[in-house]
């Protein structure tokens, strides 16, 4: 059977595409093992699929003091040492880097090996670290069909974003606040002050997911609020698809897992990019996104109560979107068969 290792780590935005890959290629067939870091969210969330989670050593390289430089090359000697015997052990046939500090040392590793290696850019804009591995690996595959600084050629493929079972297009009027798995301070300050202006739509309701950090202040503040919509507040939602089709506005963050939930379930949104990003890459994701015609971006400092609820109010009312004509992403259900089929060439299965 091909054994085919992932490489990922870090946030949602790198895990989940990750394990809804690992899914289609295990259904298909494939021996399918992650690799990622002991005691981290890979490592809880990998497993709650029944995956095998091999552990590897990985720390962030960062700085630009000379010292900090020369040990973020020690850190990532270390890193590629402990990729160097998981894979020795393992023996993959292929192997897919989902991007992030996590997964480029397992990826580098694999092409020492000469191991069959490619690498999936979830964002508008690639990350360093894939910026670096594109020159190396056999393949590039990416979500959205203008990524900056992705290779030319035959090397890249536009695969879309890999999303979990589940998600659909339906909807009905509803608002899904969220700042993706790691929740957003600045989206849970301002949009409870603008709840009770709400309550002037009757069949409105709001789910608002916070993050574990600002759970308990956020539903707080919810409940001293006497008129409102009916609202649901969670600290995290597995299952998001379900959320997803309870709403036709979506107001979030976007990240590149986000977005793509976004865009593959035809939902309206107001975008508010993570100004301190790498690369400021959500900026990029927002732009392409709303070339679609389907949201707007608020700038993170243009947040106010103000400003979210004239844009709220906006879509509730217009219930409108701008004409475009626009493919922002790839279709990803047939990129999970390009890569399987890619996959399979190389193996002979």
């Amino acid at each position: 059977m091909c054994k085919v290792l992932i490489a990922t780590g870090g946030t949602g935005g790198h895990v989940y595409p990750a394990i809804a890959l690992g899914n289609f290629l295990s259904k298909k067939g494939l021996d399918v093992i992650f690799t990622g870091r002991k005691d981290s969210f890979e490592d809880k969330t990998v497993k709650n699929y029944n995956f095998k989670l091999l552990y590897v050593k990985s720390r962030r390289f960062k700085g630009e003091k000379l010292f900090n430089k020369v040990f973020s090359l020690f850190t990532l000697l270390i890193n590629i040492i402990s990729a160097l015997k998981v894979i020795s052990n393992e023996k993959p046939d292929y192997i897919i880097g989902t991007g992030g500090y996590v997964a480029a040392p397992v990826v580098f590793a694999g092409i020492l090996k000469r191991v069959r290696t490619s690498i999936c850019e979830q964002n508008a804009l690639m990350g360093f670290g894939n910026r670096v591995l594109s020159h190396f690996v056999d393949s590039v595959f990416t979500n959205f069909t203008k990524t900056k600084y992705s290779p030319r050629g035959d090397k890249r493929f536009v695969t879309g974003n890999f999303i979990r079972d589940g998600f659909s297009n339906q909807s009905k009027r509803g608002i899904l606040v969220f700042g993706g798995s790691q929740g957003a301070e600045k989206i849970n300050n301002i949009f409870p002050t603008i709840v009770e202006e709400l309550s002037q739509y009757q069949d409105l309701k709001i789910y608002h997911i916070t993050g574990e950090k600002s759970y308990h202040s956020v539903k707080q503040y919810y409940e001293s609020i006497d008129r409102k919509p009916e609202c649901e507040i969670y600290p995290y939602y597995e299952k998001m698809n379900e959320l997803f089709e309870k709403v036709d506005l979506v107001i979030s963050r976007s990240g590149a897992t986000s977005i793509s939930e976004i865009y593959y379930t035809d939902k309206r949104a107001i975008l508010v990019p993570y100004p301190y990003a790498a690369d400021n890459h959500q900026w990029y994701n927002a732009l392409q996104f709303c070339k679609t015609g389907r949201g707007v971006i608020l700038k993170d400092n243009f947040l106010t109560s103000e400003n979210l609820l004239k844009w709220i109010k906006f879509f509730i009312d217009n219930r409108v979107r701008f004409d475009s004509d626009f493919k922002a992403m790839g279709n990803f259900r047939e990129g999970m068969e390009y890569i399987y089929k890619s996959i399979k060439g190389c193996c002979n299965v």
